[in-house]
């Protein structure tokens, strides 16, 4: 893999999201670059970002002698590294309003000369438009392209639409023992208008024999509730559950919403731990997704089970092909042009 002039990298998760530490876990291990935690407070009607050194297992040296940030001080989050390169400042677009109300990001360009920052969507762009309010017209999304230099995505479409750059998305493969497989299908995942889709597949790969193990969240006026054993609801589990379930789990679905016409964490699952796919997205009907293990179902959920038992013990042939250390190298060329 060709190098490029090295960055430092800095990024910036939200405490609620830990899947990011999860899924970038390769790419904390490298020595230029380092986590910080944002954790939002609300008091008064004021609200305060406090910035949180993370602790890689995987890297005992990043932060080792920081336990917090004093934001005032100059050059803090370069303070750690041991080769002074320019910074890169990855976001997620979910903090876009609150730093600007702050002016973070005029406080990185003024304090970190040279530095870069890259906003990267992990969902698509009518999401951000419905719940943050961002790309609602031209205007806006002019705004918050001068803010970054440069704003990458997943989906291809919403690259070719809105300008953006389009990077297919990392997932790191973590040393997990496997365990016994007593679940044939695994779901985790919000409603995002497919409740009724989700509800029919377990429906149906329930009465087909499949053993299940459904997650439903965001369902609107329903208590936390199991039915079954089987089928979750509101039940929210942190990512190292999702995990362990993948693990136990035959195959993982995926049911596609609005938009969602890409790479998902549910086919990272499948690749990194050798699970069976089975997903509705259209997407993956492309013939490089080609594969024993993956099954493309329509309305009628219909799948050979003796198919898919055979497909179960066969190993996806992984190479870490989509390691967040691709995506480092991928940000390097891109910013060094």
């Amino acid at each position: 893999m060709k190098r490029y002039n090295k960055f430092n990298f800095v990024f910036f998760l939200r405490q609620a999201t830990p899947i990011y530490k999860f899924i970038s876990h390769d790419a904390f291990a490298l020595s230029n670059v380092r986590v910080v935690d944002l954790n939002f407070t609300n008091a008064n009607g004021i609200q305060t970002v406090n910035f949180i050194p993370y602790h890689p297992r995987n890297n005992p040296s990043a932060f080792k002698d920081i336990k917090s940030f004093d934001i005032n001080s100059p050059q803090v989050f370069a303070q750690d590294f041991p080769e002074k390169n320019p910074i890169v400042f990855l976001f997620s677009p979910q903090v876009y309003h609150i730093f600007k109300k702050i002016n973070f990001f005029q406080y990185l360009r003024s304090n970190y000369p040279g530095c870069k920052l890259v906003c990267s969507l992990t969902d698509p762009v009518h999401h951000f438009q419905n719940f943050f309010r961002m790309f609602l017209d031209k205007a806006n999304t002019r705004e918050i392209f001068s803010t970054f230099d440069l704003v990458i995505t997943y989906i291809q479409l919403d690259a070719i639409n809105y300008g953006m750059t389009f990077f297919e998305g990392s997932y790191s493969v973590l040393p997990y023992v496997q365990p016994k497989e007593d679940v044939d299908i695994f779901f985790a995942g919000g409603i995002k208008n497919r409740f009724e889709k989700i509800i029919r597949a377990y429906e149906y790969f329930k009465s087909a024999g499949f053993v299940c193990d459904f997650h439903i969240v965001g369902v609107p006026d329903t208590p936390p509730s199991v039915y079954n054993n089987d089928l979750h609801i509101n039940r929210f589990i942190p990512y190292h559950e999702v995990l362990a379930r993948v693990l136990r789990s035959r195959a993982v679905l995926d049911i596609a919403h609005e938009g969602n016409y890409g790479l998902t964490v549910r086919y990272f699952e499948s690749l990194a731990y050798n699970k069976n796919f089975i997903t509705d997205n259209p997407f993956y009907r492309q013939a490089r997704f080609a594969s024993p293990k993956l099954f493309l179902i329509d309305k009628s959920f219909e799948i050979d089970k003796e198919q898919f038992m055979a497909a179960a013990k066969l190993s996806s042939n992984y190479k870490n092909e989509y390691s967040p250390l691709r995506m480092i190298n991928f940000l390097e060329s891109i910013l060094n042009a």
